[in-house]
């Protein structure tokens, strides 16, 4: 048995697929499974050397769309599909065996229609079982707001879906990031889709937890900080009220520390005007760029609160990297209503608090609230965490994968 690990997203060391990649490097090592990971062609040899992957995609998940000259979006999806089939022939070709895991981590309507195109050029008998991870909604999808319908057009990715259903005649398991999407997904694809657990290692937090306690705090560049806004803050992700909330919050609340990130040097320039004139003697710690994955774990564990003032529209079924981060860290959080954050906290896997209006006066009422209970938060966070970091990980999704080959090959 091999594990084939296709992540065209590995590019760097700032990534998620970094980290997770490690991780697949790991989980096979313990099990004496031979691994190969196909990465994106943009990354460095020295990734390359601590992941042993190989250089090989030349457009990620989330990369391939387009605009005309007459607006209109979409993709080239025949020439994307056919590049992802010809990488995975040229890895591979049909040399494949039935006793082999194709495990497509960030899978998308290329993703699966690739994976169709390169099934069709093995023999049946040596085609491998399927593991696909629909991380979340396409573009052209809205999810309503009983968060189990879609305006959109699912057929590209039913139609790709089923194709690869038929083809893979060793099994296929379709996963998704939570139960929101999965849920959209069965009624969309019109086939099982299971809940996987987050594709996260948290070996760097429970190395900290065994060496400086779980109540020691990280610092980031030397220091601490109330609040965190990470991730490189955007507008799907709650930009624009996340200014105005912070505007209003330190002219509440004095002497608060915060750190912010964002993308690039002109979201920092817009950040600065935008925060001109802010009332307080509090101070915001600009973060510009990308941080190696080592460098945002830190940010996360440095903060006393994580904020996630993310849009509902673009978050109802969608998994948040630093809610996983801040929840393994046993850090509270403020999310929105109407998401899987908010889910997160209201079943009590994650402690915190939630906001019903996307507004700039409720985000700040929302970390006024955490921040009068942080005490209690961050206690219930921290007996959380632990729960979390055993159950959530990307071991316990190796487990599913591996449970789910066998029940196929019964």
């Amino acid at each position: 048995m091999r594990v084939l690990v296709l992540q065209n997203g590995l590019k760097s060391r700032a990534t998620h697929f970094y980290n997770e990649s490690l991780a697949w490097r790991s989980l096979c090592k313990a099990r004496d499974l031979p691994l190969h990971i196909l990465a994106h062609r943009q990354v460095p040899q020295d990734v390359l050397k601590e992941t042993g992957a190989v250089a090989a995609f030349p457009a990620g998940p989330d990369a391939s769309f387009y605009i005309d000259d007459k607006g209109t979006r979409g993709r080239p999806q025949a020439m994307l599909e056919t590049v992802f089939s010809d990488v995975c022939m040229r890895a591979f070709g049909d040399k494949t065996t039935s006793e082999d895991v194709v495990v497509v981590p960030y899978a998308r309507v290329p993703e699966l229609g690739g994976l169709v195109r390169w099934f069709e050029k093995i023999p049946a008998d040596r085609r491998p079982f399927v593991v696909v991870l629909l991380h979340r909604p396409e573009e052209e999808w809205q999810v309503d707001p009983t968060r189990q319908r879609i305006t959109g057009n699912p057929g590209p990715m039913r139609e790709a879906a089923n194709r690869l259903l038929g083809l893979a005649t060793r099994g296929l398991l379709v996963l998704a990031t939570n139960a929101p999407l999965a849920g959209i997904l069965r009624s969309a694809l019109q086939m099982d889709v299971s809940v996987s657990p987050p594709l996260y290692s948290y070996d760097f937090q429970e190395r900290w937890f065994a060496e400086k306690g779980e109540e020691a705090r990280p610092e980031l560049r030397g220091r601490g900080f109330d609040l965190g806004l990470l991730g490189q803050m955007r507008p799907e992700k709650g930009a624009n009220i996340a200014i105005e909330g912070i505007k209003t919050l330190m002219a509440r609340r004095q002497g608060l520390q915060i750190a912010f990130h964002v993308s690039d040097k002109e979201a920092e320039g817009s950040f600065d005007s935008k925060l001109a004139g802010t009332q307080g003697q509090g101070k915001v710690n600009l973060f510009t760029g990308e941080m190696s994955h080592d460098a945002f774990l830190m940010a996360i564990g440095a903060c006393r609160i994580i904020v996630l003032p993310y849009d509902p529209q673009r978050y109802r079924a969608r998994l948040s990297g630093p809610l996983v981060e801040a929840a393994a860290w046993g850090r509270p959080v403020v999310v929105p209503a109407d998401t899987w954050m908010a889910d997160m906290v209201e079943g009590g896997r994650v402690a915190g608090t939630v906001f019903r209006d996307h507004r700039p006066d409720a985000l700040c009422n929302a970390i006024l609230a955490a921040l009068d209970q942080a005490d209690t938060l961050t206690a219930d966070a921290r007996v959380a965490a632990k729960r979390w970091r055993a159950e959530c990980s990307i071991d316990q999704a190796f487990e599913l994968i591996l449970a789910s080959r066998a029940a196929a090959a019964a």
